[in-house]
């Protein structure tokens, strides 16, 4: 597809292809010389967008919002039609949690998404139930990502807490770790949420038991790199002990070549947890692999004592810090936790 040709696009179309730009700029890069025409379309078609395809176009925007800013011009103007299409009710689950998820990730560069805010978190509410268990992840992270600027999206998450245990047989790895991961940041603001998490059926004794479970058989990296490392956090987090996941993290990512791919938090992090779960030192043989790993990237004791306040705090207080001596080594993935990562660990359901 050449720009000129987005001329002759339809709203469903011009939907499409910005979506698939989003989904293929890191393996095809050369897709993002589309954006800027895309874009030149969309006015004149946007009131003719159905919710699928404003949903399509906001999820499309939040993604592509640093790799092409461009796409940015045309976000006012689809949270006004979102806004007018919410409020007649007629957006289902899916939209409504990719919007709350994109809305968290433009709140900086276009705060006007703000205004949605207070439609979206009453629809959620009523229709929770019909979430699949990648929207119940997505709008837990963006109530913990939106929990400052506006409050009021705290109360969708009693809600879909409600139906966390109903799906959790359903639910992915990533998509259960960063349900883990989003409640430990909002549980501050809702006291209720610690029991959920730390109670002996709790969700992080449950997600002990799942890991302990799919560990043997887990291949996909993003699995064993940050889903994994979370659920061992959560645990050390909320004083949860499950001395059958610490057997198997071990056995799984013992081997100097698995720690060394790990990435910095899930390094940090697991040392930390480890060092908090494991008085007895049972496990001494896999955290000197990790510490060792941490000398040759050179972390200092405070940098793997502040992992314990999750990924994308961890990065803040890396970032501020001005020593310049933090270092990864050759072949591991530096790991670097930004707002829309945070959101994207499995990203929000497909349109």
């Amino acid at each position: 597809v050449l720009p000129k040709q987005m001329s002759g696009m339809n709203a469903q179309e011009l939907s499409n292809s910005l979506w698939a730009v989003a989904q293929m700029q890191e393996t095809e890069p050369s897709v993002l010389r589309l954006v800027p025409a895309v874009v030149a379309q969309i006015p004149s078609k946007v009131a003719d967008m159905i919710p699928q395809h404003l949903s399509n176009c906001f999820w499309a925007s939040a993604q592509l919002r640093d790799t092409e800013p461009t796409v940015l011009k045309v976000v006012p103007l689809i949270t006004q039609e979102i806004l007018r299409l919410a409020l007649t009710k007629s957006l289902i689950p899916q939209h409504l949690s990719n919007c709350l998820w994109a809305v968290a990730q433009l709140k900086d560069l276009e705060p006007s998404v703000l205004d949605l805010v207070p439609v979206l978190t009453d629809q959620i509410i009523q229709k929770a139930e019909d979430m699949i268990p990648q929207a119940l992840s997505s709008t837990l992270l963006a109530a913990a990502q939106l929990q400052e600027l506006k409050p009021e999206v705290l109360q969708v998450v009693p809600a879909v807490v409600a139906q966390l245990p109903l799906m959790a047989d359903r639910m992915s790895p990533q998509a259960f770790a960063n349900c883990l991961a989003a409640l430990i940041l909002l549980q501050q603001s809702i006291p209720d949420v610690q029991n959920v998490l730390a109670d002996r059926r709790g969700l992080v004794m449950m997600a002990a038991r799942r890991f302990t479970e799919m560990l043997p058989t887990m291949t996909r990296t993003s699995d064993l790199h940050l889903a994994v490392p979370t659920v061992v956090w959560a645990c050390a987090r909320m004083g949860v002990y499950h001395g059958e996941l610490l057997i198997s993290v071990a056995e799984r990512l013992g081997s100097k070549s698995k720690v060394s791919g790990l990435p910095d938090w899930g390094l940090c992090v697991l040392a930390w947890s480890y060092q908090v779960l494991d008085q007895e030192e049972r496990f001494s043989d896999f955290f000197e692999k990790l510490v060792e790993e941490i000398d040759i990237r050179q972390f200092s004791d405070s940098q793997v004592e502040r992992s314990q306040l999750g990924s994308w705090d961890w990065q803040l207080e890396d970032d501020s810090d001005d020593s310049g001596d933090s270092k990864t080594s050759e072949g591991s993935e530096k790991y670097e936790m930004s707002e829309m990562q945070i959101g994207t660990m499995i990203g929000p359901v497909r349109p």
